[in-house]
Parts: C-alpha cells; sequence; structure tokens
C-alpha cells in the first residue's frame, strides 16, 4: 500500500477542497451577473412606471394626497418585487457562503 489511511484521507480532502474551490470561483461570476441583471430589470421597471406619474412629483407639498392617488398600485408591486428578488438574492448568497466558507 503506498499510502496509509491517514495519508489517503488527507489527500483526499485536499483534492475535495482543490474541486469546492473551483466551483466556488464558477458561481461567483453567476451571481454578479444575477445582480447585475436584477438591478438593470429593477431600474426599468421604476423608469416605466415613473413615466406616466411626471404631475404627482409637482405636488410634492402634500404628502397625504399622493399616497392617496390611484396610480399608486404599480409603486407597491414594484416595491413588492424588489423585495422579493433581494431577499431570495440573499438567501442564495448566504447559502453560497455556508457551504464554501473562505479559508
Amino acid at each position: 500500500m503506498k499510502y496509509s489511511k491517514f495519508e489517503a484521507f488527507s489527500e483526499i480532502q485536499e483534492r475535495e477542497s482543490i474541486i469546492r474551490k473551483k466551483r466556488y470561483r464558477r458561481q461567483m461570476p453567476l451571481l454578479g451577473g444575477a445582480i447585475l441583471i436584477l438591478l438593470a430589470a429593477m431600474v426599468w421597471l421604476f423608469s416605466l412606471l415613473c413615466s406616466g406619474m411626471a404631475g404627482i412629483v409637482a405636488t410634492s407639498r402634500s404628502y397625504g394626497t399622493i399616497m392617496i392617488s390611484a396610480g399608486m398600485g404599480e409603486y407597491v408591486l414594484a416595491a413588492v418585487l424588489a423585495f422579493v428578488a433581494g431577499a431570495v438574492l440573499t438567501v442564495v448568497c448566504l447559502k453560497n457562503i455556508s457551504r464554501h466558507p473562505t479559508p
């Protein structure tokens, strides 16, 4: 036998560590790309929703009436979608970090 059991086990652990690091390096650009795509989608959605609301900005002195406006449903939808996307991305990142702790 070329290796003792302890040497073989340590060799397996080293190889596993190398494989995990390679996998981690492959996943990081994907997460970064997903963040950029989500950011671009949120900016596009926000600009789309704000295009018809230019008149409301002029009435900034009456804050209560702005929130009562009938067009606020889109803002609420955009806020909920942004929150859900952020929460999902946070959970994915945290699970990825817990699986691959940095040495």
